[in-house]
C-alpha cells in the first residue's frame, strides 16, 4: 500500500484554518502548496507554494498537473460549493481527488431551512425553523415559531444576514431587505445561550464509519452576540456525536463534516444550527487532541491506511488576537473561567501561535495588532 509522506496537497483557500490544516499536513510529510492571497503563508516553513490565480476548471486542472497534485481540500463554504461542483470534471482531467462531499449532497446541506427539515422529519434535535416563502405567510409562521426568533438567510457565511426579532411587525419591516441582499431566508427559534456553545468535527467515509468525533466547547467567543471561538475546549460527549452521525447517514454524506451546535437551557437539549463542509478555525484544537483530520481526509482520498487514533479530550485552544477584542468588550472580563489572564499552561494552545514557525507566528501576531486599531 503507497505511503502518505511526499504526496502533493493543495490547500484552497487561507485563514486560520488553512494554516491549521498545512501544518497538520506537513507534520506527516505532505508537500503543501496554498491558493490564497494572504501573506502568512508566504512566512510559513509548512508551505512549499502559494499561489494566487483566477479560479476556473482550466486553471486549477493545469495547476494540479503541473505540480502532480494528488488531493485538494478546500477552507471555505464558498470554496467547497465550487469544488463539489467541479469535482467530477477535476478528477476526470487529472489524478487529484476532490475532498469534499458530492453537489446535490453538499447543496442540500447547505440550505439552512432544508437541513433544518430534514432533521425535524426525522426527530433529530433542531430548532423550529420555517422557510418565508412569501410575505402573506409570515403571521402562520411567526405563529410556529414563536418569539424571539432570527430571520436567518439560507446561504450565508457565518453571522452574515441574520437579524433577531421580537414580534411579526419586526419580521415584516426587515425581511424584504434582508431577501433582496441574501435571497430565500427563514424564520428561526432563538436559542438563548450567550454562554456557550459546540462545535462537532466528523469524517464520514464511504462505507457509512465514522472516525474519531472532536467537539470543542466554546466559552468565549467573538462577537459576544454569537461569533468565532476565542476560547475552547475538547470534550468528550457520545450524545452529541450520535446525533451528527445520524445526521451525515441521513444525507448520505463522504468526507468531513463540522456541525455548530447549541444547547437549550429551557429544554434541556442539543440543538444542531447548521453543517458546514469544510474544516473549522479551530481545527487545532483536533490536532492538539490527538487527531489529525487533514491526515484522515489524504489518508482516505488515496487508500492509505491509517495509524491507530487516540482523541484525548481536556485540551484548551485560545485565539489570543480575537480574545483581545472580547477582553475590551465583555462585561465577564474579569469572571470568565478559565482567566482570562491565564496564558500558559500543559495543556493550553494558541491557534495563532506556532512554536515551530516563529516567523509566521510573528507575522500573524503584527497583523492582529494592526486589527486592534482598525477595530470600532
Amino acid at each position: 500500500m503507497s505511503n502518505i509522506r511526499g504526496r502533493n496537497v493543495l490547500v484552497l483557500g487561507g485563514g486560520l484554518q488553512g494554516i491549521s490544516v498545512s501544518y497538520s499536513l506537513c507534520k506527516i510529510g505532505c508537500n503543501v502548496y496554498v491558493y490564497s492571497s494572504e501573506s502568512a503563508f508566504k512566512f510559513s516553513k509548512s508551505v512549499i507554494e502559494v499561489v494566487y490565480f483566477s479560479l476556473s476548471e482550466e486553471s486549477i486542472i493545469a495547476y494540479i498537473l503541473t505540480n502532480d497534485i494528488s488531493v485538494i481540500i478546500p477552507m471555505s463554504d464558498k470554496l467547497a460549493l465550487w469544488l463539489s461542483e467541479k469535482k467530477e470534471t477535476i478528477e476526470n482531467m487529472s489524478n487529484a481527488k476532490c475532498a469534499v462531499p458530492d453537489y446535490n449532497v453538499i447543496l442540500k446541506a447547505s440550505s439552512k431551512s432544508d437541513l433544518m427539515l430534514l432533521c425535524s422529519e426525522h426527530d433529530l434535535p433542531v430548532p423550529r425553523t420555517k422557510k418565508i416563502v412569501q410575505e402573506k405567510d409570515i403571521n402562520d409562521i411567526c405563529e410556529y415559531v414563536g418569539f424571539p426568533a432570527l430571520i436567518k438567510p439560507d446561504h450565508s457565511v457565518g453571522a452574515r444576514g441574520i437579524v433577531k426579532v421580537n414580534s411579526v411587525d419586526d419580521v415584516i419591516k426587515v425581511f424584504p431587505a434582508i431577501k433582496e441582499k441574501f435571497g430565500a431566508c427563514s424564520l428561526q427559534e432563538y436559542i438563548n445561550n450567550k454562554d456557550y456553545y459546540y462545535n462537532v468535527m466528523l469524517y464520514r467515509y464511504g462505507n457509512g464509519r465514522c472516525s474519531a468525533s472532536v467537539i470543542i466547547k466554546i466559552t468565549r467567543f467573538y462577537p459576544l452576540d454569537g461569533g468565532s471561538s476565542c476560547l475552547c475546549e475538547t470534550v468528550n460527549m457520545p450524545e452529541l456525536e450520535m446525533i451528527c452521525s445520524k445526521i451525515l447517514k441521513l444525507l448520505n454524506w463522504e468526507g468531513f463534516a463540522d456541525f455548530d451546535v447549541l444547547y437549550d437551557k429551557t429544554t434541556e437539549q442539543f440543538k444542531v444550527i447548521e453543517i458546514n463542509p469544510r474544516v473549522p478555525a479551530s481545527l487545532r484544537a483536533a490536532d492538539i487532541s490527538g487527531v489529525n483530520f487533514p491526515q484522515i481526509i489524504v489518508s482516505d482520498k488515496l487508500c492509505i491506511s491509517l495509524p491507530e487514533i487516540t482523541y484525548r479530550p481536556g485540551m484548551t485552544l485560545r485565539y489570543l488576537g480575537l480574545d483581545i477584542l472580547w477582553f475590551l468588550k465583555s462585561k465577564q472580563r474579569f469572571k470568565s473561567k478559565p482567566s482570562w489572564f491565564k496564558f500558559f499552561g500543559k495543556t493550553l494552545y494558541y491557534q495563532d501561535l506556532y512554536i515551530e514557525d516563529k516567523k509566521m507566528s510573528v507575522f500573524m501576531m503584527w497583523e492582529g495588532i494592526k486589527k486592534l486599531f482598525r477595530h470600532e
